[in-house]
């Protein structure tokens, strides 16, 4: 249907999209949710400020797999609404398809972070960027202070032979499948730690998980060698945890 309609309702703003995307679920809005109550306090505390207004240095975001833009954009719109004032954010996706509808959310929502802000940088960039691959991140000199994902999470063979037929015929498949178990770009991001290692996180990352994949990411994380100390899950309206939170150490 929204599809059809070619638009979807999220967190209370409009969504334009089409099936070069993911349809936002309400599920997703947890991860919002969770940002805004339990890591921007945590951001606030690492940089020694009471509030987000008090930055000296833009708030450094990323979405990696930014799809329709929706986690990202509406991010932006609810920090500026409890005081950040500078941001430079990125979203990044594989699919050129998913960027252009990113975009278009993005200038129709917040057409003023899509302006040219000083040093003609922009303050939110889409990134047309393939994170398995091993090209050069082309802002590695820059600090990330939050990374957010949803990223695909589904096994391969339940994305092949298990999904709602609506889903399975009209989503794009690239945004579902998460490998054999569905932990690839889990293991690459968090356990693997190219969080810190490629794209430079200096802070916290907040993903979306599936609703049954959360304790054993948690054990991933621990018996890791990474540099990201795992805090905590959020749950979804169901009941089941479906946001995992990490930080790199200090």
């Amino acid at each position: 249907m929204e599809y059809i309609v070619g638009n979807v309702d999220f967190f209370g703003r409009n969504f334009n999209v089409d099936s070069r995307v993911l349809i936002p679920r309400v599920d997703s809005e947890v991860l919002i949710e969770t940002t805004l109550n339990q890591i921007v306090p945590l951001i606030l505390k690492r940089n020694g400020v009471t509030n987000l207004s008090q930055l000296d240095r833009p708030l450094r975001i990323m979405e990696i797999g930014v799809g329709s833009g929706c986690l990202l954009i509406t991010l932006l719109l609810e920090l500026e609404k409890i005081g950040l004032q500078k941001v430079r954010a990125f979203g990044i996706d594989k699919s050129e398809g998913a960027l252009k509808v990113a975009t278009l959310n993005a200038q129709n929502l917040i057409p003023k972070y899509m302006e040219l802000a000083g040093k003609d940088l922009k303050e939110l960039e889409f990134i047309q960027h393939d994170i398995f691959k091993d090209d050069d991140w082309i802002h590695k000199d820059l600090e990330m202070d939050l990374i957010i994902s949803n990223p695909p999470y589904i096994p391969t063979n339940v994305v092949q032979n298990e999904l709602d037929k609506d889903v399975s015929t009209h989503e794009p498949h690239m945004a579902l499948d998460g490998g054999l178990d569905g932990f690839d770009f889990y293991n690459y991001l968090l356990v693997d730690n190219v969080l810190s290692s490629k794209y430079n996180l200096n802070g916290h990352c907040v993903m979306e998980v599936g609703y049954d994949q959360a304790n054993s990411l948690r054990e991933r994380i621990i018996n890791s060698r990474s540099s990201l100390q795992f805090l905590g899950t959020a749950k979804d309206l169901s009941g089941y945890e479906r946001v995992v939170m990490v930080e790199t150490k200090i």
